[in-house]
């Protein structure tokens, strides 16, 4: 009798309703990876091009580097990089660009600072970015919401995203390169002079090419994970 009175009291659940309410959960969820996967994007774009300007600033003499700072970063450069040696005839220094410019207002060192926060803004919100589409697709497996393809293709693009971007430079003595590259390297550039076209190829694919490079795989990541909100928003409508 107890038996009976619990049962009406607390009635077993119907597992097609116990289903959908855990299916709505991982919705749920889902949306929440979504807005945070897109937030993110904007992000690592915002961070892109913020050191695109930087460099370009730097590059065509907007910005000159101080001399202190070219001569200690050279010598580091030159002991660390030998291989990069010969794109020039002696390591000569080249002339400012601009010298005229280097008065203004933004200086060297405020690059620094802004490339710095940067960097380390640009870094994290590539893990979590990562992450978030590894819960993504978690979540699908999880709750059966389909778009495992998109969403697995989203999840490897943004591993090969936060690979590339670590500035594996400073492990690897400048054999292995990450897209990020410092305030340092960019000093290190700008004392030497390069007027070859391997040179000057060289110097827009470190730091041009690289980031597009990445900004192309951010790209593929957000559209894969946009073909799967579409798959999972179709078989929930189904």
């Amino acid at each position: 009798m107890d038996e009976d009175l619990f049962d009406s009291i607390n009635p077993i659940a119907v597992p097609r309703k116990k289903d959908l309410y855990i299916k709505k959960g991982y919705v749920r969820s889902l949306q929440i990876f979504y807005r945070w996967k897109n937030f993110l994007f904007v992000v690592i774009t915002l961070c892109l091009f913020l050191l695109q300007i930087s460099f370009l600033l730097v590059n065509y003499g907007y910005i000159v580097p101080e001399k202190n700072e070219s001569i200690k970063t050279s010598s580091i450069f030159f002991s660390t990089g030998k291989q990069l040696t010969n794109l020039t005839e002696g390591g000569l220094e080249k002339e400012p660009k601009a010298a005229e410019l280097s008065a203004s207002e933004i200086k060297f060192e405020h690059v620094t600072l802004v490339m710095n926060i940067i960097n380390t803004i640009l870094i994290f919100s590539s893990l979590l970015y990562s992450f978030v589409v590894f819960c993504g697709l978690g979540a699908s497996l999880g709750g059966s919401l389909g778009g495992l393809v998109h969403i697995s293709r989203a999840c490897v693009y943004s591993l090969i995203i936060l690979i590339l971007l670590l500035p594996w430079q400073f492990v690897f003595k400048y054999t292995v390169l990450g897209a990020v590259y410092t305030p340092r390297e960019l000093a290190m550039w700008h004392v030497i002079d390069i007027t070859d076209m391997f040179g000057k190829v060289l110097l827009y694919l470190r730091f041009t090419g690289y980031p597009i490079l990445i900004f192309i795989l951010l790209v593929l990541a957000q559209l894969q994970s946009l073909l799967w909100s579409r798959t999972v928003t179709r078989k929930l409508d189904q």
